[in-house]
């Protein structure tokens, strides 16, 4: 796939609840609980994000946040629209969002395939975000984050964008090996991204021409 945009912002949104009629022998009415109402927003922020309508999504996830940010699918979302949406006029970069709601999410989803989505949009953030103090802590979290994705879903494709899969998990580890210094470890990640060609795993001048050829061409 192309490189993901590693940007977005959150929207701020308004939310109001219906509020329930009574009067003398009449039924009290009242809407969808907020379980269900978070369920049918997530559901429709889903929906929204895999045809590429981020501003909807954006939408969706976010109304579902006013009524229950702890929500893992919730967090997966608003995580993943932070982390991929473009930036427009004004708006900043929201990658520390998208770094936190998806670091929130994983230990609380309970999908095999939503939990490694968010460890490896986690590691976006984490690669773009950095750790001035300690690059290398940076690092080290992104190959536990990608590994340990591979090892719970060695051939992932995340089901809310076919586009993100194993090999930008590889490309992923591949970079934070290469930028930690060990290149055996840096090769054998390129290797498994590009089946077939042999990458140096001594070479650093090798490895980088290979990382940057291949930014664009996954």
């Amino acid at each position: 796939m192309g490189r993901i945009a590693k940007t977005g912002w959150l929207l701020a949104l308004a939310f109001g609840l219906g509020a329930a009629g009574c009067g003398k022998k009449s039924d009290t009415s009242t809407g969808p609980g907020p379980d269900t109402r978070v369920a049918d927003l997530t559901a429709a922020g889903w929906k929204a994000f895999e045809t590429n309508d981020l501003a909807t999504a954006a939408s969706k996830f976010n109304e579902a946040k006013k009524i229950d940010g702890t929500n893992p699918q919730v967090l997966l979302g608003v995580g993943w629209i932070a982390l991929v949406t473009p930036p427009r006029t004004g708006a900043s970069r929201d990658l520390v969002t998208a770094q936190g709601s998806l670091s929130l999410a994983v230990p609380a989803l309970t999908d095999a395939n939503d939990k490694a989505g968010a460890r490896i949009g986690q590691a976006y953030a984490e690669f773009a975000l950095g750790r001035t103090n300690d690059p290398n802590q940076t690092y080290r979290t992104i190959i536990s984050l990608v590994s340990a994705a591979l090892a719970a879903q060695p051939t992932f494709v995340f089901k809310h964008r076919s586009a993100v899969d194993a090999t930008d998990a590889h490309y992923l580890w591949a970079q934070a090996s290469f930028a930690l210094g060990d290149f055996p470890a840096a090769a054998a990640q390129l290797d498994l991204v590009e089946p077939g060609r042999t990458h140096s795993p001594t070479s650093a001048t090798a490895l980088l021409a290979d990382l940057t050829r291949l930014q664009t061409a996954i």
